[in-house]
């Protein structure tokens, strides 16, 4: 899928057409679509209510290009904190913010038909630019939930509560992070000090759990896959470092 819908707050009479849509109309590049950098000022949110005669959200798009080719969400590169802040750049930027956070109640089909058709496309197109930038062990966990914003929730807890293998890999990083020629030190400083930030508060280091994860990450170079079937099994609540050996 080469776009996605995002929501704008245009007149009933003007987006008649648009309205008219099914579900399952199929994605088109639309003449005003743009791509979105976080330098771009940001769009107004669609309203967070309808009544009778109010504005309604139209099905509108943004281009594929809008969204950095080689960031995809992935638990072994812990980059939660650098791919949810692009998904929300460009959610505020073309008015999906109240469809990633959930603060957009769905219309009511009966009072508002086109406004509930619309959301339940806008919502549609969202979850799908979700799922097309995370990983396919990811994918597998949320692609059945049916709104952006419990996508993007369930996407923030499973990142967010990683314990002590997100420690590890985040100290690997800092190890692996250097001054180098071309790059501001003022930069590398605050990379440092951002992971820095992130290790402290996932809190003190279990003695169990640095064991798993110096065991799974010596899997990394030649047994990726046996690593994301022990990866898999983290939720387990009898999980330990014994299960993985």
């Amino acid at each position: 899928m080469s776009t996605i819908r995002r929501s704008t707050r245009l007149r009933a009479t003007s987006v008649s057409a648009s309205a008219s849509l099914g579900d399952d109309a199929p994605l088109r590049s639309g003449p005003n679509a743009s791509a979105a950098t976080p330098t771009q000022r940001p769009q107004l949110p669609a309203a967070p209510s309808l009544g009778s005669g109010d504005h309604f959200p139209s099905m509108q798009f943004i281009s594929e290009t809008a969204w950095p080719s080689n960031l995809c969400l992935d638990r072994s590169k812990s980059n939660w904190e650098e791919w949810s802040l692009q998904m929300t750049l460009i959610a505020d930027h073309h008015g999906f913010t109240d469809w990633l956070d959930g603060s957009f109640p769905q219309p009511d089909v009966l009072t508002d038909a086109k406004g509930h058709r619309a959301w339940r496309t806008n919502n549609r197109s969202l979850k799908a630019f979700i799922l097309q930038h995370i990983s396919r062990t990811d994918y597998q966990v949320v692609a059945n939930l049916t709104t952006a914003a419990s996508v993007f929730g369930s996407l923030r807890k499973r990142h967010q509560d990683l314990g002590t293998h997100t420690q590890v890999t985040l100290i690997t990083k800092a190890f692996n992070t250097r001054f180098r020629p071309g790059v501001a030190m003022s930069h590398v400083i605050e990379e440092l000090d951002s992971l820095h930030t992130r290790i402290l508060a996932i809190g003190p280091l279990d003695s169990d759990h640095l064991r798993t994860a110096f065991l799974v990450n010596a899997l990394s170079e030649h047994y990726p896959h046996l690593q994301s079937m022990i990866r898999n099994s983290y939720d387990n609540p009898s999980f330990s470092s014994h299960t993985v050996v």
